[in-house]
């Protein structure tokens, strides 16, 4: 498209953030510039006003064609184009403020100062029927620093597509985005970059010829994301225009609702609601149950056998029916016998159900709960209490191997005697030791002693305390530090966690 100074044309914009967005811009080159190149040099315009120097307001009355909002041309934002860039015309600037418009791009974005900017101007108001030399010359300068337009032009046949609407379970929908390179030198796609996981770009990686077409392919994966969708896909050449972006939108009808959604844990031919049963907060001497749908999606009746499943002694799982044919569901209940789990705060078991299906026969069930002391109003009112000095200790520098101690102290400042249930950390790297019991008014230790071996770097580490103290029966001591490694010593880098 043919274009001349004071056009106000739309093209693809490339913004300080590296996005193309449409965007107005009036010509700022001379026709003579255009003569020697099909190319020219645009200032950037908007509808947002950051009133700042760089800002000048184009009114209705300066402009052929009065836009429908605010017309600010940005006068630091200047870029070249090729004429096959422009993708529609706005007008003209009138010629009696072109000139203050240049006056202000000279003055603000190229620091020329305002004498000479006037009596350049002055220069150019007794040329007007000559082409303008000077602002030629800007050309030339930024010829000099753009891409040189003797190349090659991606000609997109269209840089959007509406699926319409796809069908979740239909899987793939795929288009191709075809280009023609019109211009006078090969061209290549450098590079085709998708906003979203769910977009895959498939592109021709040689070059295409003057003439010669190429393409982009885009595929959308649809499966879990029912809905409207709208993705943007970046195409990078090395030719004109340098940035594409293509588009893609449509609507994903849900496909309908399966086994696969109402049972979303697999075991094999066996599909499970949940394979994780939570018991929460659990009283030593409660008794909890919870269940689970098995669901058989193979072709062959499943048969469970107790003989052959490993079942910890404090659960107790209990199957609807020991046969399961194909398409059926039954119910697995597990109760949950807390008193004979021994065990204080947060405990984690496994239930394998033994079967004949050839696909994993033994089916895993994970147990999770939290078993904590219940305490009665006698309990409270004649309770132990626990009194540590300090929670937190810091090590400071330790050299790897070494094996240092943190001694917490405690004291029971209670009427009864203070029990630990429970005293553990999550890493193997601690060894946690109770000095034992403490009577009312005795005092004892925690000791954590932390093996540094190979846990090179800062390290917090916890400890969890469990007592029979019913204002906090659950405290958590923390050591922290440095470990460095030994004088020409090797070591791993990082903390682990165990």
């Amino acid at each position: 498209m043919k274009v001349e100074q004071r056009d106000i044309v739309e093209v693809n914009f490339r913004l300080p953030e590296g996005i193309f967005k449409p965007h107005p811009v009036v010509v700022i080159s001379s026709n003579a510039m255009h003569e020697l190149e099909p190319a020219f040099i645009g200032v950037m315009a908007s509808s947002k006003d950051y009133q700042d120097e760089f800002c000048f307001e184009l009114k209705d009355y300066m402009v052929t064609h009065p836009p429908r909002e605010k017309c600010i041309v940005k006068c630091h934002l200047i870029s070249m184009f090729s004429e096959k860039d422009v993708l529609d015309r706005h007008g003209k600037v009138k010629k009696d403020f072109f000139i203050p418009l240049m006056r202000h791009i000279l003055q603000t974005t190229f620091a020329i100062d305002r004498r000479n900017c006037k009596s350049k101007m002055r220069e150019l108001r007794f040329r007007q029927h000559t082409p303008i030399r000077f602002i030629s010359l800007l050309g030339l300068v930024l010829i000099g620093c753009g891409r040189f337009y003797a190349q090659g032009h991606a000609k997109f046949a269209k840089t959007r597509h509406d699926f319409a609407e796809i069908k979740e379970e239909k899987g793939l929908a795929s288009t191709v985005f075809s280009f023609e390179n019109t211009g006078t030198k090969p061209i290549k796609v450098l590079s085709v970059k998708a906003t979203c996981g769910c977009t895959t770009p498939i592109w021709g990686r040689d070059s295409v010829m003057p003439g010669s077409s190429g393409f982009v392919k885009v595929e959308y994966n649809p499966l879990g994301r029912p809905g409207v969708f709208a993705k943007e896909i970046l195409v990078e050449t090395d030719g004109s225009p340098s940035h594409i972006s293509l588009t893609i939108h449509g609507k994903v009808t849900p496909r309908p609702k399966g086994p696969e959604d109402f049972y979303p844990f697999e075991e094999g031919s066996i599909r499970m609601r949940t394979n994780h049963l939570t018991y929460g907060s659990v009283y030593e001497d409660d008794t909890i149950t919870q269940s689970t749908i098995l669901y058989n999606q193979g072709t062959k009746t499943i048969q469970f056998s107790k003989s052959g499943s490993k079942v910890p002694n404090h659960l107790k799982p209990q199957l609807s029916k020991m046969s399961l044919a194909p398409g059926d569901t039954l119910m697995l209940s597990v109760s949950y016998v807390a008193g004979s789990k021994k065990d204080w705060g947060f405990a984690f078991d496994n239930i394998y159900l033994s079967t004949n299906d050839a696909d994993r026969p033994m089916k895993r069930i994970n147990i999770s709960a939290d078993i904590a002391e219940r305490f009665t109003a006698a309990d409270k009112a004649n309770a132990p209490n626990l009194s540590i000095a300090k929670m937190e200790i810091d090590m400071g520098t330790i050299t790897d191997g070494e094996m240092p101690k943190a001694v917490f102290d405690v004291q029971n400042t209670g009427k009864n005697e203070l029990i630990v249930r429970k005293l553990s950390a999550a890493c193997t790297c601690i060894e946690a030791v109770s000095s034992g019991p403490l009577g009312p008014g005795e005092r004892g230790t925690i000791t954590l002693t932390f093996n540094s071996r190979g846990r090179i770097g800062e390290f917090e580490k916890d400890a969890i305390l469990i007592t029979n103290d019913p204002n906090q029966a659950v405290t958590t001591l923390q050591i922290k530090g440095k470990v460095v490694r030994t004088a020409g010593g090797g070591g791993e880098a990082g903390g682990r966690d165990e």
